[in-house]
């Protein structure tokens, strides 16, 4: 879940970076681990920067985004209670969440009111970054 919002472009219509964008996204990704059953969760705020590619297909157009930012999450993909397979689940002991940078690379496809766009995101947690690949469908107001 998440919500994503930009202000007008800087410079006047038609020029190369007419279609660049600059905003902020704040979001809240969550998942339960099959094996252990451990909740992972991150809650991120990102400055983005939008550019709309030249359109190719009517009515269809295509962007290309970026974003870097703040991440706070009680845990990474590579702790070991999220991967150990003989762990006995717990109850959720609330713990103080871990602050680390992170960055989203996105390539979507706007219509009308209506975007989809795949994402790549990645946070520097200790060890090894936490990464997922994520499908977004929204809506522009």
């Amino acid at each position: 879940m998440a919500w994503t919002f930009f202000g007008l472009p800087f410079l006047k219509s038609g020029t190369a970076l007419s279609d660049l964008a600059f905003g902020g996204k704040i979001s809240y990704n969550r998942w339960v681990r099959d094996s252990t059953l451990t909740q992972v969760f991150f809650l991120g705020t990102q400055g983005i920067v939008r550019y709309k590619l030249p359109p190719v297909v009517k009515p269809f157009d295509l962007f290309v985004q970026a974003g870097w930012g703040m991440f706070i999450g009680p845990r990474s993909f590579t702790d070991a209670d999220t991967l150990d397979y003989n762990f006995q689940p717990s109850p959720l002991i609330p713990i103080e969440g871990m602050k680390k940078c992170g960055a989203s690379f996105t390539v979507g496809i706007d219509w009308d009111v209506f975007e989809i766009s795949p994402e790549m995101t990645m946070v520097f947690t200790r060890g090894k970054p936490s990464a997922w690949f994520s499908i977004n469908a929204a809506m522009k107001f």
